[in-house]
């Protein structure tokens, strides 16, 4: 597969989303801290491990390296997130998820492009992620609200690098893929939802 455009320096978290989340879900969230902390530590390890369905799915992409250098960063946050929830003595366990991911899994198919739907697919999530670690670090203690504003910038930085991968496969603009695929995202974060998670619905 060949490498096209190689950078873009127009994307981030902001332009990717199409809404914003409502501060009262952030508020929620904060009811629920023991929830998100668990739900947390369980989004790490599947942002690991997607990355690392990229590598044993496509291991001739030309940024490979950098997608290994992501999952070691992705289990570093899964072992800061696990800390803290032995500091406020939460067994991590099993959690019943929002449903988020395997939505905008099963939009990967739609068509033939699979790996660059894949990878904006994790961009958009790494956007979500980013903008609500953001959100949530205004209603934390100051020892999380620390934390979570550190893993926003890397959040924000995951996001940029995986639009860029897809952009690196195409010989054409994927603006209009980005935006198709944001609109849904931000359709199903719409509903309304009793669940608290990091990307439970805010409807």
């Amino acid at each position: 597969m060949h490498e096209f455009i190689t950078k873009r320096t127009d994307i981030s978290y902001e332009t990717l989303l199409v809404d914003k989340t409502p501060r009262n879900w952030a508020k929620k969230a904060v009811e629920s801290v023991s929830d998100l902390l668990i739900d947390h530590a369980h989004c790490e390890r599947k942002a690991a491990q997607s990355a690392m369905t990229l590598i044993y799915r496509y291991p001739h992409l030309h940024f490979v390296n950098e997608l290994s250098r992501l999952i070691r960063e992705e289990m570093v946050h899964f072992e800061q997130v696990l800390r803290f929830l032995k500091l406020y003595n939460i067994k991590f366990r099993s959690l019943k998820p929002s449903g988020y991911g395997q939505f905008l899994a099963s939009l990967v198919n739609i068509d033939n492009q699979y790996l660059i739907n894949h990878l904006i697919i994790n961009g958009i999530i790494e956007a979500r992620s980013c903008e609500r670690m953001g959100a949530f670090s205004e209603f934390v203690n100051p020892e999380l609200s620390t934390f979570y504003k550190k893993l926003h910038d890397a959040e924000r930085r995951h996001c940029s690098m995986y639009i860029d991968f897809a952009q690196s496969l195409s010989k054409d603009s994927i603006d209009w893929r980005i935006k198709e695929f944001a609109i849904k995202e931000s359709e199903w974060l719409s509903q309304s939802s009793r669940l608290i998670r990091f990307h439970s619905p805010h409807g």
